[in-house]
């Protein structure tokens, strides 16, 4: 018999840390299904009204199922809705429910666990569900059984780098305009002096390999434009607690371009289950010429595919210059569950009216997002 406990206090996740990182390590979750992730959003992203709760599955007390959220007003049609979502929302990556195993048992005990929480909400959401995530696939055929309103629709691609061998097998399926860039800017670079390509290895402590970082995007354009982790105070602490707890967990990955003994360029990802999550990128904008990103990433590719990670995933949008890189792409899938409130109807009327305008046969297509659309994310 599945149970639920939960917790609304948040200190007492930390009751649940050794079980969490148990369940996080049993299986391919997404990197922000974990504690860390989870952690450094508690503590740097939560809004003045809104409430946490973590939801724990137990059979009988051995725990199969760790989900925190967040129940947040959003204006949405003129109206607040009272949504509920997991906390990972807040930061544009995959989507993904830490559970054991899938069973229509546990799925049925989670959700069921949403409606008897002593807090109301409209709608619960979920965005970005890779198709490939059996997890969607199973809450889906759980709802078709039930009489729960409901939504599930295709969402916008994102790219991913699978690798077969050697970075060499992996350059010969680059195109030859690629290819010569990327000489060309090595060279270009290397008449400039010194450069080296550091990893964390190279840095005394995690904290001075961060600064490295803040410089970077301190010097970028994304700085002035507002959307640098520099620019915004709750951006720059959530990486760097992220930061340092993923390296003291060890899957951490921190990489540099530096020039005359300058950074001028960094990649941060995690790494799990031989893949890598894509974070972050930046360089600093004197270097524009030399495509510094351009060089640091093949390095990062080279480099990952010696020391044994199959998947390079870049999570969130798609972005054009992701195009180069592979042509690999997988869709996602939302999730939308209704209450049964006036607020909850009206809003599912609200989207039925605006679904039926759109063209849904171009759900799933991939546009191309442009970084200096970006706006700037409020403190």
């Amino acid at each position: 018999m599945i149970r639920c406990e939960v917790i609304t206090k948040q200190d007492e996740i930390f009751q649940y840390r050794e079980d969490w990182n148990s369940l996080f390590q049993s299986g391919k979750h997404e990197a922000s299904t974990s504690f860390e992730w989870t952690y450094a959003l508690l503590t740097t992203h939560l809004n003045k009204n809104d409430s946490f709760l973590l939801i724990v599955l137990k059979d009988p007390e051995e725990v199969i199922g760790i989900v925190p959220l967040i129940i947040s007003k959003i204006k949405k049609y003129g109206q607040s809705i009272k949504t509920l979502f997991p906390i990972s929302e807040y930061y544009n990556t995959h989507s993904d429910i830490l559970l054991k195993y899938h069973s229509e048992q546990l799925i049925d005990a989670f959700i069921t666990s949403l409606y008897k929480i002593n807090y109301q909400w409209d709608v619960f959401r979920i965005g970005r569900f890779v198709e490939s995530n059996f997890t969607i696939d199973h809450i889906e055929a759980y709802l078709k059984k039930t009489s729960y309103k409901y939504e599930i629709h295709r969402k916008e691609p994102s790219f991913f780098i699978k690798f077969d061998n050697t970075y060499s097998d992996f350059l010969k399926k680059r195109s030859a305009n690629f290819r010569s860039s990327l000489k060309k800017n090595k060279k270009k670079i290397s008449g400039e002096g010194c450069i080296e390509f550091l990893g964390l290895e190279k840095f005394d402590d995690i904290l001075k390999a961060y600064e490295a970082v803040l410089q970077i995007e301190k010097d970028s354009w994304k700085h002035n434009h507002g959307t640098a982790i520099s620019s915004v105070e709750k951006q720059k602490n959530f990486y760097k607690k992220l930061c340092i707890d993923t390296f003291q967990a060890g899957w951490l990955h921190l990489f540099f371009l530096y020039l005359n003994n300058e950074p001028v360029a960094y990649d941060m990802g995690l790494i799990k289950d031989e893949r890598y999550f894509y974070l972050k990128t930046s360089f600093k904008e004197k270097f524009r010429r030399y495509s510094p990103s351009m060089l640091l990433r093949a390095k990062l590719v080279e480099n990952l595919t010696e020391t044994g990670v199959r998947e390079v995933d870049f999570t969130g949008e798609p972005y054009e210059w992701q195009r180069r890189w592979t042509e690999d792409s997988r869709g996602h899938k939302s999730l939308i569950i209704y209450n049964n409130t006036l607020k909850a109807k009206l809003f599912s009327f609200y989207n039925n009216v605006r679904s039926k305008r759109k063209n849904t046969d171009s759900e799933g297509e991939i546009y191309y997002h442009n970084p200096l659309d970006l706006k700037p994310e409020k403190s």
